[in-house]
């Protein structure tokens, strides 16, 4: 897969945003409508690199909201599948060279967003005494 193309402006909960005609817009849906056209009633635009600020189209798919429920619920458990010390040190060693979480992420394998939990130290920030 092709890196994110990730919105470097405004953004709301992650996702990139921009005003246009007194309305906000959602930039990945804006780029899927480009690509695609309208998206059909009672369906939305998933994120399949989990990186709300993306609108790569590449890393874009229509689903409906069930479907990004099963996503996350799939993504979720791969997450939390435990890592050792030394994956978790590995991870950070890859981070502090400049490595993007897509590609660490495909490695282990686990989500991008558990990397980009572990840089930002919210997993993995400490080890109970039995984790090796």
């Amino acid at each position: 897969m092709s890196p994110c193309r990730e919105w470097t402006k405004a953004k709301t909960r992650g996702y990139g945003i921009f005003r246009h005609r007194g309305r906000t817009r959602y930039v990945h849906r804006i780029a899927w409508m480009r690509e695609y056209g309208p998206i059909p009633k009672g369906m939305l635009i998933m994120h399949l690199c989990d990186n709300p600020a993306c609108y790569n189209i590449e890393h874009l798919q229509l689903g409906t909201d069930a479907d990004n429920h099963a996503d996350k619920a799939r993504k979720d458990s791969v997450q939390n599948r435990g890592l050792t010390r030394a994956e978790v040190n590995a991870i950070r060693m890859r981070l502090l060279s400049g490595e993007s979480q897509h590609s660490i992420a495909a490695d282990f394998p686990i989500s991008r967003s558990a990397v980009r939990n572990i840089k930002l130290g919210k997993s993995y920030s400490y080890w109970p005494e039995s984790r090796t």
